[in-house]
C-alpha cells in the first residue's frame, strides 16, 4: 500500500527456504521539489551527492541527496525549444562522459518540430530526434554552458511517438542509445528490419573520435566516431540505402529503457510491446529481435509469424526461428517506463540479481482492467530469467485504475553508489527513496 507519507511493501513471493521476503519502506524525498513529469534520474558520477532529475518539458534539475528539494536548481533548461510537443516526445535523458568528474561533458536527448518547409525528402518527416554534447559551465559547477551545445546526431521521425529515450555510456566507454520504430502502429515502414534506418534499434558511438563516412564529393566527417567492431562497420557506404553503421542491435519497437550489469558487461532492454506483451531483451551485438515480423508467445514461450507478415494467430515461425526472443515477458499495456540491473548489497539476497522495472501503467487494456502502475523485480542469471517477476512496490495508482485517473505512476529508477533505489512518479513529480533494515 503506498500513501503520501510512506509506503509498506508488502511482498506475497518466498525464496527458496520458503521464508517470506522481508518488508521495506518507501519514504518520500525532495517533497518540495513537486515538478510533473520527471523521466529520467541520474546521480553524477563525481562524487558530489548531487541528483540530476530531467523533466520532459525540457527542464533539469539539480537536488543534493538528503535535503527536502528547497535547495533545487536548475541546471539546464531548453523549455523555449518545446520538446514536449506530444506524449512519448521531450526531454528525453542526460548521461555524463566517463570522465565528467574532470572535463565536465555531458549528453542530452531530445526531440523538436521540424520546421514547415525543412522536413527531410523524399519523406517529409515531421520531427526529428537530437542527441547533444554539453559541457558545464567554467563558473558554476551547477549550471550548464548552453553555449557549447555540440549536435552529435538527428534523426528524423515520421509520427510522435516510439521515441525510444535513453542516453548511457556502457563499460566499453562508448555512447548507447535506443530508438523506436518511428511511430503509429505495427511499424509501417518496416523500420524494424531496415539496416537503412537509425529507427527501431539500438545505437552505439564515441564521442571521443571522429569517423569519415560518404564517398566521393559526399565524403564528409561525423561529429562522433563509429566503434571498429560494430556490426555493420564494414559495410559498403551508400548513404541512406546501405546498412547504418551506428547501429548495435534491430528489430525493437520502442526499447525505452535499458541497464548494464556492471559485472558480467551484459546489456539488458526493456521494450514496449504492442498489443500482447512487454519484454525484456539481453542485447547482442547484431542481435535481430524480430520487430515487427514476429511477436512474442508468452503461452508457447516463443516467437511466432506476425498476421501482417503471414502469421496464422500464433501456429506459423516462418523466418522467427532466427530472431532472438526476449528473456522475459510481462502483461500487455503496462508499459515499462524504467529498468535498473540491480547487484547491490541494500536489499536482502532474493534482490541482488535481477532488475527493478517501473511500469508507467496502462490506459487502453478496456474492456479489461487498466492494470501496471507498479515496480516489480525480475529475477536474472547467467543471461536468462532465474524466475518469475515479483511486485516490489504497488498502489501507485490508488483505488481507480481508470485511464487518467491514477494518482501516481511510477516512471523512472535511480539506483545511487549506496545501493539505494529511487522511483519517480510523472503525475505529481514525486520522488521516494526505498530503507530497508535488517538481515540480508
Amino acid at each position: 500500500l503506498l500513501t503520501q507519507n510512506f509506503c509498506w511493501l508488502v511482498l506475497s513471493v518466498t525464496v527458496a527456504a520458503a521464508q517470506p521476503l522481508p518488508k521495506i519502506e518507501l519514504h518520500p524525498v525532495f517533497s518540495k521539489l513537486q515538478i510533473e513529469r520527471p523521466v529520467w534520474m541520474s546521480e553524477a558520477p563525481d562524487g558530489s551527492g548531487r541528483m540530476f532529475i530531467v523533466y520532459q518539458d525540457g527542464k533539469i534539475m539539480i537536488v543534493r541527496k538528503g535535503s527536502d528539494g528547497s535547495d533545487a536548481k536548475e541546471f539546464l533548461n531548453i523549455e523555449n525549444r518545446d520538446p514536449h510537443f506530444q506524449n512519448e516526445d521531450g526531454l528525453m535523458s542526460i548521461a555524463f562522459h566517463p570522465g565528467f568528474k574532470t572535463n565536465g561533458l555531458f549528453y542530452i536527448y531530445y526531440n523538436q518540430k521540424n520546421p514547415a518547409g525543412q522536413h527531410k525528402e523524399p519523406q517529409n518527416y515531421p520531427y526529428r530526434s537530437v542527441i547533444s554534447e554539453f559541457k558545464v559551465s567554467a563558473s558554476d559547477p551547477d549550471k550548464a554552458d548552453m553555449s557549447s551545445e555540440r549536435i552529435l546526431l538527428q534523426v528524423q521521425q515520421p509520427f510522435w511517438n516510439h521515441k525510444g529515450g535513453e542516453l548511457a555510456f556502457g563499460p566499453d566507454g562508448y555512447l548507447y542509445l535506443g530508438l523506436g520504430d518511428g511511430g503509429e502502429g505495427d511499424d509501417p515502414f518496416g523500420n524494424g528490419q531496415s539496416t537503412a534506418t537509425l529507427l527501431a534499434k539500438m545505437l552505439r558511438i564515441d564521442v571521443n573520435t571522429r569517423s569519415m563516412t560518404g564517398a566521393g564529393k559526399h565524403r564528409h566527417e561525423l561529429p562522433y566516431g563509429i566503434p571498429k567492431d560494430n556490426p555493420f562497420v564494414k559495410e559498403k557506404d551508400m548513404g541512406d540505402r546501405g546498412a547504418q553503421k551506428e547501429i548495435y542491435a534491430y528489430g525493437f519497437r520502442n526499447p525505452w529503457r535499458y541497464s548494464w550489469d556492471r559485472q558480467t558487461g551484459d546489456l539488458w532492454v526493456g521494450d514496449v510491446g504492442q498489443d500482447l506483451w512487454e519484454e525484456v531483451d539481453l542485447v547482442t551485438k547484431g542481435g535481430d529481435y524480430g520487430w515487427p515480423f514476429c511477436y512474442y508467445d508468452n503461452v508457447q514461450k516463443k516467437l511466432v509469424l506476425a498476421p501482417e507478415y503471414g502469421g496464422d494467430g500464433g501456429k506459423a515461425v516462418g523466418v522467427c526461428a532466427q530472431k532472438l526472443p526476449p528473456v522475459a515477458a510481462f502483461p500487455a499495456h503496462w508499459a515499462p517506463n524504467d529498468m535498473k540491473i540491480y547487484k547491490a548489497k541494500a536489499f536482502p539476497t532474493a534482490y541482488q540479481g535481477g532488475a527493478f522495472i517501473a511500469f508507467h501503467g496502462s490506459w487502453n487494456r478496456a474492456p479489461a482492467a487498466q492494470d501496471g502502475f507498479n515496480v516489480v523485480f525480475q529475477p536474472l542469471r547467467d543471461g536468462k530469467a532465474n524466475g518469475n517477476y515479483v511486485v516490489f512496490a504497488d498502489g501507485f495508482a490508488g483505488t481507480n485504475k481508470a485511464s487518467g485517473k491514477a494518482v501516481f505512476r511510477p516512471t523512472g529508477l535511480a539506483i545511487s553508489p549506496d545501493g539505494a533505489l529511487y522511483i519517480s512518479d510523472d503525475v505529481k513529480g514525486r520522488i521516494w527513496k526505498e530503507t530497508y533494515q535488517g538481515p540480508a
